[in-house]
């Protein structure tokens, strides 16, 4: 009985509860402005009597048209007016204005269309109108946003075909642009030292990258490049030092010189069937590349186009390469073989180093080898320049065939100690052992009459040079910071000596058989040297 009797009260309590809701008579109605503002709001929220007709608000927003306001719950379109008989949610809805524009653009009428030539505006965000005074706004000219450091994002329309050069150049701010696909054209350094920019999408109409198009944009890390593109031009991505994301296009024919220079974060390189050339220094300084898929359709690689990538192990050269520039792959420290089909007609590999066809110039030795002693092949005549750059040899031995050992031969080979050197070369070239920091002694070959300019420079660990009566000049910085040098004697046969010849050799005696400077030495040549000996 008592069991029934709380049951009903339950019930009856209920039932006022249900009809105290049917009685509400006062409402909420929310208002979403979506973009838009109430004077300085985004929403606003008002209440209202059951059966209550209000006049709906009108919000601001620049660049649209406001159409009405969109119940979020039956998505029903409401423009002026509304009766109100329950609570809710209002989202504004907004069309694009065509002809509205940031304030303090300018234009100019070209054949018969306008073109956006310059912005003497504050507004940090742009929006440049498809339409201006009843015409079609179709290029954007020349430096027409140049250097202007303020602007954050542009909105271009889907009427552009033409960014001309240096149109947003140096506007380092710039962190959000969109080119549109009505887009054919874009000039050169386009978007060049805009350093926000951190993602680009290249429309399907643009068949060039043009010379610097976003050189320097430093933040810079996917681009998207369509399948079209044929050729990146000069510098068109140098220094973009965090790009890390791009795909080569199938259709890339022509990547010239600096394109990617010291993009710093690019991982490896697959090129595209097709490609035919690879310009000079074009990927030179990326250090985070481990590896290179070389297309069998290339034909040439420029001067040091894969220059100071550190990580790569093996370089595969396509079996139709006809030219190599020089020092293609210097500082690539790492690099343990070249591999070239015998069939190639201009070069050839032996044990992994990368010669001339006729085998006679050493092009370079692969760096990082499992060996400590290389020995030159007998029929080898001329060790190019920079040919064993960074090499991990401790000993080097030339045969008395080589005539000619280029500039640069050993640089940075820091753990060489011993070279032997032939009798058959007449000079120590420039900059021929630079950094060799193990290297203790040398034997300088009778037949040698010039030591080149920073020959030995910061040979640290070199503590002994004799100079033979046969040998006539010494070029400036010739011994720069050989630290380790203690004596030295020079013979009256030297006719001329360099500036700066010891700079840097604290503790070094020069014994010079001349009881005075001779004439044609330069007057700077013993400067910082610990003492000169005249007469010894």
């Amino acid at each position: 009985m008592i069991k029934r009797i709380k049951y009903l009260a339950i019930t009856i309590i209920l039932s006022l509860l249900f009809l105290a809701g049917c009685q509400e008579t006062i409402f909420t109605v929310s208002f979403d402005a979506n973009g838009g503002l109430f004077d300085d709001t985004e929403t606003w929220e008002i209440t209202c009597q059951k059966n209550e007709e209000i006049t709906l608000p009108i919000p601001q927003r620049k660049g649209f048209v406001f159409k009405g306001w969109q119940d979020e719950l039956t998505k029903t379109l409401h423009e002026e007016k509304i009766t109100i008989y329950k609570s809710l949610l209002l989202k504004a809805l907004w069309e694009e204005d065509q002809t509205y524009f940031t304030e303090g653009l300018i234009f100019s009428l070209e054949n018969d269309c306008y073109t956006l030539t310059g912005y003497e505006g504050e507004d940090s965000k742009i929006v440049i109108p498809s339409v201006y005074q009843g015409k079609v706004v179709k290029a954007i000219g020349a430096s027409a946003f140049e250097q202007s450091n303020f602007i954050t994002e542009v909105k271009i329309p889907e009427t552009l075909e033409v960014i001309s050069a240096r149109a947003f150049y140096g506007c380092d701010s710039l962190s959000e642009v969109i080119i549109p696909n009505s887009v054919e054209t874009l000039e050169k350094e386009a978007f060049a030292f805009c350093e926000g920019i951190t993602q680009i999408t290249i429309p399907e109409k643009v068949k060039i990258i043009p010379n610097g198009l976003f050189a320097n944009c430093t933040s810079l890390t996917n681009v998207f490049l369509p399948n079209g593109i044929t050729i990146i031009e000069n510098s068109a991505f140098i220094n973009c030092l965090k790009l890390s994301n791009i795909v080569f296009p199938p259709d890339l024919k022509i990547i010239e010189g600096y394109a990617f220079k010291d993009c710093w974060e690019l991982p490896n390189l697959i090129f595209p069937e097709g490609l035919q050339a690879i310009g000079d220094y074009a990927f030179s300084g990326c250090v985070d590349v481990e590896s290179i898929i070389l297309p069998q359709s290339l034909e040439t690689i420029g001067e040091k186009t894969f220059a100071y990538l550190g990580k790569i192990t093996v370089v595969t050269l396509p079996e139709n390469i006809h030219k190599i520039g020089p020092f293609a792959f210097v500082g690539c420290k790492s690099i343990e073989r070249f591999e070239l089909s015998s069939n190639n007609a201009f070069y050839s590999v032996t044990e992994g180093n990368l010669y001339s066809k006729d085998g006679k110039v050493l092009l370079q030795a692969a760096p990082n080898q499992q060996i400590n002693s290389f020995v030159v092949a007998d029929n080898v005549e001329e060790i190019a320049e920079f040919a064993f750059a960074y090499g991990n040899f401790i000993e080097i031995i030339i045969p008395e065939n080589v005539k000619s050992i280029g500039n640069y031969a050993f640089l940075y080979c820091e753990v060489l100690k011993t070279v032997i050197l032939p009798t058959s070369i007449n000079k120590i070239a420039n900059h021929m052992f630079e950094n060799c920091t193990s290297l203790e002694t040398i034997t300088l070959p009778s037949t040698v009459t010039q030591v080149g300019e920073y020959a030995f420079v910061n040979c640290t660990s070199l503590k002994e040079f004799k100079v033979h009566s046969n040998l006539k000049r010494i070029e400036q910085f010739a011994f720069n910071n050989c630290v380790s040098l203690k004596e030295i004697y020079i013979p009256n046969t030297i006719e001329y000596m360099g500036w700066y010849s010891f700079r840097g050799c604290f503790d070094l005696i020069v014994k010079c058989e001349a009881s005075s400077k001779p004439s044609k030495w330069n007057g700077g040549w013993a400067i910082d040297v610990k003492e000169v000996i005249w007469g010894a």
